[in-house]
């Protein structure tokens, strides 16, 4: 038989259809977040008139929405009645793709290589790179298996009498997963965690200390600073910032509880000053920390380090920053996220996502054509 020659079109047009199918069925599932959230913690039914403006609003962008579900939750739990609210299936299936390239999340969202990518960021102290199964120390040099030993004592020699290493996933980690706290008394401490540890791409790093203000939420966890940039003809925007913390007994700001993931979030006005509302996932908070201070320290110098260090990330224009603030009050990130960073809790604190720059976040549908918008928004 002779070969059947297929054209570049006619592939193209394939995987436009396959890709089409894909989002049309992703799309259906992030849906069921939203609903599954009402079946579980009902909320009050939007009237006619909220449902003809959630209409109106997201017609001009050539959106369908296939039902209010996104809406009546994010009303519900926030008592903010806007249509300028953001489903996650949107943001997930559309303005990631349009935002940020996909193509080159591998190669940037790696902590390994953070503070060569982002030099207008401080991360915390390296104190070894595992990469491909290869070990260099805190300043790039290469040490062979044979050596791990020489690189143990390197390492605690660096730990300055701290007892605490901050082992990481590089890459790939979600939600605090990846992340443990390891703690050495000696070199061979260091050295038998280097030869047991099981995974060939990891980082070790200094604990950082947390300034005071943050142990009054809670002390045992690492409480970051949830802030989401966005770019916009150059300009970098801040469109939300929380605190985000973890539950007693805790390390990290997110815990896990019978598989159930569990975290607190409060919201930050636009000065640095805390909001009233502590979310969960469930929309409400069982933990009232008693919060003695608002005002969020070296705050002008986060959103001054923030807006520098997106400049450093050219692909990827919607970028969400974890950070904390050590005990000198240094801004230090602890990661950035690039791929598809979730925004249910930040909404729920602050209200709809975008804010004042919705115009901006969403322009580009005007001119997408209809076809490359995804079947279950199509109007």
């Amino acid at each position: 038989m002779l070969p059947v020659k297929v054209s570049k079109k006619s592939i193209g047009f394939f995987r436009r259809q396959v890709d089409s199918i894909i989002n049309y069925f992703a799309c259906r599932v992030n849906y069921r977040i939203a609903r599954n959230f009402l079946i579980e913690h009902p909320q009050p039914s939007l009237s006619v008139s909220e449902k003809k403006d959630i209409d109106r609003f997201w017609g001009e962008y050539k959106i369908k929405l296939p039902d209010y579900s996104w809406h009546e939750m994010y009303y519900g739990v926030t008592d903010i009645h806007d249509p300028r609210f953001i489903p996650d299936p949107i943001l997930a299936r559309i303005c990631y793709k349009q935002f940020n390239v996909e193509s080159y999340l591998k190669g940037w969202d790696d902590k390994n290589v953070y503070e060569r990518l982002v030099p207008h960021a401080i991360f915390p102290y390296s104190l070894c790179h595992c990469i491909k199964g290869k070990y260099y120390d805190n300043k790039w040099q290469y040490f062979h298996k044979d050596s791990l030993l020489q690189l143990s004592e390197i390492i605690f020699s660096d730990m300055e009498g701290t007892s605490d290493i901050i082992c990481k996933e590089t890459s790939g980690s979600l939600a605090g997963r990846g992340v443990k706290k390891v703690s050495v008394n000696s070199a061979q401490d260091v050295f038998d965690f280097l030869c047991n540890h099981k995974s060939n791409n990891y980082i070790l790093q200094k604990r950082v200390v947390q300034h005071p203000f943050f142990n009054q939420f809670n002390p045992t966890s690492a409480n970051i600073i949830r802030v989401i940039s966005f770019r916009y003809n150059g300009v970098i925007n801040i469109l939300s910032t929380s605190v985000r913390f973890g539950i007693k007994g805790s390390f990290t700001d997110v815990a896990y509880v019978n598989g159930k993931e569990i975290v607190n979030v409060v919201g930050i006005d636009n000065k640095g000053c805390l909001k009233d509302r502590f979310v969960t996932f469930e929309g409400n908070s069982d933990v009232h920390p008693q919060v003695q201070e608002k005002i969020v320290p070296s705050w002008d110098n986060l959103i001054t380090t923030i807006k520098r260090a997106h400049h450093d990330l050219p692909f990827f224009d919607f970028v969400a920053w974890d950070f904390m603030i050590d005990v000198e009050g240094n801004p230090i990130c602890i990661e950035y996220n690039i791929w598809r960073p979730g925004t249910i809790l930040y909404q729920f604190a602050n209200g709809p996502l975008a804010g004042e720059y919705t115009g901006q976040f969403l322009e580009f549908l005007k001119e997408t054509p209809v076809s490359a918008i995804p079947l279950y928004f199509r109007k």
